[in-house]
């Protein structure tokens, strides 16, 4: 159940695409509403916030790490982006209007040990326009592995001033996998999703419960500014 949180999610997306491109760079950074800048999100290539522009991204604190972002499309119907977390699986994100159908795609190589390591591919559907709403799921996510193949069906419904979100999990072992790894994969698959659910549930109660669209656009990206590095890694 996602308490407080309420349609008027779906109208922050639209509004955090509004807050990217109004961001303002310098040769050194971005600058912040203070005056500063933090050196962690700069300019690589391009003209922010045109299509083509390549910018890096450097965070602290809980979600550390070196992304390389790039502004794939960025137009009246369709914004699209890559973002690659540096030795991780890139992700391509697009928001297409009028429909307001948010789509993430990833494929790359995942390090590990076996069954974890190989080439991982997928994508997430996320209708905006069908939070929440009855019929057919509005979220809908697939995933491919050497090992593992599987699908993911979100139900959003209105229940009791909130949300409530029901999912349907479908995963198998692949090939000559199907048997040996069927009990493992069924555990962990269905634990992992539901400790997802519940940690994005309290994500978005503690960015969004009590706010209007416009206010809670505002903080998450005053906390995503927070989350820049001040200073420059040169790598």
């Amino acid at each position: 159940m996602l308490a407080g949180i309420d349609a008027a999610i779906v109208d922050i997306v639209p509004l955090l695409v509004r807050r990217w491109r109004e961001l303002a760079f310098a040769d050194d950074g971005v600058l912040v509403v203070d005056g500063g800048r933090r050196e962690g999100l700069a300019v690589e290539a391009g003209t922010h916030p045109a299509a083509g522009t390549r910018y890096s991204l450097v965070t602290v604190g809980e979600r550390a790490g070196h992304f390389d972002i790039e502004l794939v499309e960025d137009g009246d119907s369709v914004f699209a982006a890559r973002i690659e977390q540096r030795g991780d699986v890139p992700i391509e994100f697009e928001l297409t209007k009028p429909a307001r159908r948010a789509v993430l795609r990833f494929a790359g190589e995942v390090d590990g040990p076996w069954p974890i390591g190989g080439h991982v591919s997928g994508d997430a559907r996320i209708d905006l326009d069908r939070l929440p709403g009855d019929g057919d799921p509005p979220v809908v996510m697939s995933i491919e592995h050497p090992r593992l193949v599987g699908d993911l069906r979100a139900f959003v419904r209105a229940v009791d001033g909130g949300w409530q979100v029901d999912v349907d999990v479908h995963l198998r072992g692949n090939g000559i996998h199907r048997v040996v790894l069927a009990p493992v994969i069924m555990f962990v698959g269905r634990r992992a999703v539901r400790d997802l659910i519940d940690k994005v549930a309290g994500e978005l109660d503690a960015v969004v419960q009590g706010l209007d669209p416009v206010k809670a656009a505002d903080r998450v990206a005053r906390r995503f500014l927070d989350s820049v590095a001040r200073y420059r890694i040169q790598t």
